[in-house]
């Protein structure tokens, strides 16, 4: 199954490279940082030598990584050596485990976390998701919620809401925690070999010299406007680098519109027409606003 997945992500890359040369694009593998709105200050990933590039215009699509998590007694950092079979990881690991673990407590109900555990319950380890939230998945509708939760169910997923991780303990060999139901207090333990961290994703600005160069930044975002360009005129941001899902097709469907603008004509992306799927199985699959969106927008006689 690895072997496979490696082979696609690989496929894919070339795929993309040869789309690069053939329609003569250069191509620099390396650590970008801004150095002044016009230029870049790039360090090769293979060599690491150093150069300087400059542009008229820039576009920012730095992706994400995952978040992190900090509760009492332990610090959940989850950019773990691949080299070592970690207690704690993130997605990124879970996607290329050296083993299967007999337990595995997920911590997040969201997208990424019940794709997650729908694929290891399947390869029979005993999967718990904890969401502080009161219901999984709580940017769906509420119709694909349930069916979500009868999947989990069926599948054998303990699903654990509304409750909050407050302590974790590192024994031989599991990890412990402690949980905290928001609804009446009580505390309970759960305890796993792996804890996997899903709390969602966050903006990759990690040396990017964003402040050096003075961009404008909103909830933890870059700030655009409706052209996807800067309060420096010349630099753009696309993707998970500004508001919106984070999602690839979002992000595809931003930069054509970015570069449509920069070249003088009209780019727009029509933010109520993104569809999102939840990769369980069988897939859930949306598009548009839920129907409690539409309610709380005072739009009640609409058939679902």
């Amino acid at each position: 199954m690895l072997k496979q997945k490696d082979l696609t992500i690989k496929t894919l890359a070339l795929g993309i490279e040869a789309l690069f040369k053939k329609n003569k694009i250069d191509y620099i593998k390396g650590h970008a940082c801004l150095d002044t709105s016009n230029s870049l200050q790039i360090k090769h990933k293979d060599s690491l030598s150093e150069e300087s590039i400059s542009a008229d215009k820039i576009i920012l699509a730095p992706g994400s990584i995952p978040s992190q998590l900090k509760v009492e007694s332990c610090q959940f950092i989850t950019n773990a050596d691949p080299s070592q079979h970690s207690k704690i990881i993130s997605s990124r690991e879970a996607l290329s485990p050296l083993r299967i673990p007999e337990e595995l407590i997920i911590i997040g109900g969201g997208v990424i976390g019940l794709e997650m555990g729908t694929i290891y319950r399947r390869l029979n380890t005993n999967v718990t998701i904890i969401e502080y939230l009161n219901t999984i998945l709580p940017e769906l509708d509420s119709h694909l919620i349930q069916e979500a939760t009868k999947l989990s169910n069926k599948l054998g997923i303990k699903l654990i809401t509304g409750s909050e991780v407050i302590s974790a303990k590192n024994e031989d060999q599991n990890i412990t925690l402690s949980l905290k139901q928001r609804k009446n207090g009580k505390e309970l333990n759960v305890k796993a070999q792996q804890v996997l961290v899903c709390v969602g994703r966050k903006p990759n600005f990690q040396g990017l010299g964003l402040d050096a160069v003075g961009i404008n930044m909103e909830n933890e975002k870059i700030k655009v406007d409706e052209s996807f360009r800067t309060n420096l005129g010349n630099i753009f941001a696309i993707g998970d680098a500004i508001k919106g899902p984070m999602l690839a097709h979002k992000a595809e469907e931003e930069g054509i519109a970015a570069v449509l603008n920069i070249v003088g004509k009209k780019g727009h992306v029509n933010y109520n027409a993104i569809p999102s799927v939840v990769y369980t199985h069988p897939e859930l699959a949306s598009v548009g606003k839920t129907e409690q969106q539409l309610q709380n927008e005072g739009l009640n006689n609409i058939y679902c």
